[in-house]
């Protein structure tokens, strides 16, 4: 029994408590020894080289029950995790879109809209298509004025003729000339309108509160007036 290490050196070498210790035997993953019950708890080395990998899962924000099965199967850590990415992807899509949902009633209120009011879905999609056209040719038509209408009222003010001018610039310089749009669809969240440039295909994309533009973004140039 030379071997076994103090739960006072293992909780000194992992700074972790006696009391997680306690909970992972009481949970099955480690085991202890112990010569009598009025002694410390001792650990054989393949027991903290277990609890080593146990802290290493637990800071991937693995569960005690993934660990488990870890344990008990032959299943490849992989797995796990990768099962771990799509839960936690799922949950910021979820969070994507509450959040979305709370910026999209904000709009509506500070424009003094129902936000209780029930809508045509299909209807308003439509709607932001047209809305996402005409927003682009404008905004190459320098017609700034315009362009700002489309926006929520209290965003209006961030997007002057300067900004709106460095921006036509910076689509120009990396696209060309740009003079014609080729396409325009929904993707998601938000409207994609493709021009045909001189140089490139240059895509604009358009985010949307309802019938009100809250972003749009190019390249790695992006207005964004959400809350």
């Amino acid at each position: 029994m030379e071997d076994l290490i103090s739960i006072s050196e293992v909780c000194k070498r992992y700074q972790i408590t006696s009391r997680t210790l306690r909970f992972y035997e009481k949970e099955g993953l480690i085991n202890s020894h112990r010569e009598r019950e009025t002694l410390p708890r001792k650990y054989a080395p393949e027991e903290v080289e277990k609890l080593r990998k146990i802290l290493i899962m637990r800071s991937l924000n693995l569960s005690i029950k993934d660990i488990k099965e870890l344990f008990l199967s032959d299943q490849d850590i992989s797995v796990a995790i990768r099962s771990k990415i799509v839960v936690i992807r799922t949950e910021l899509d979820n969070k994507e879109r509450q959040l979305r949902n709370l910026e999209r009633a904000v709009t509506l209120l500070t424009e003094k809209q129902d936000i209780f009011q029930e809508q045509d879905i299909p209807e308003m999609e439509s709607r932001q298509l047209d809305i996402a056209v005409r927003a682009t040719e404008l905004l190459l038509d320098k017609q700034y004025d315009e362009f700002t209408e489309l926006f929520p009222e209290s965003s209006r003010k961030y997007l002057t003729a300067g900004f709106l001018d460095a921006f036509n610039e910076d689509m120009k310089l990396i696209n060309g000339e740009l003079y014609k749009i080729k396409e325009c669809f929904q993707v998601d969240d938000s409207i994609h309108v493709y021009i045909q440039g001189t140089e490139n295909t240059l895509l604009i994309k358009y985010i949307f509160h309802d019938a009100f533009i809250s972003a749009f973004t190019f390249h790695t140039l992006m207005f964004d007036c959400r809350m």
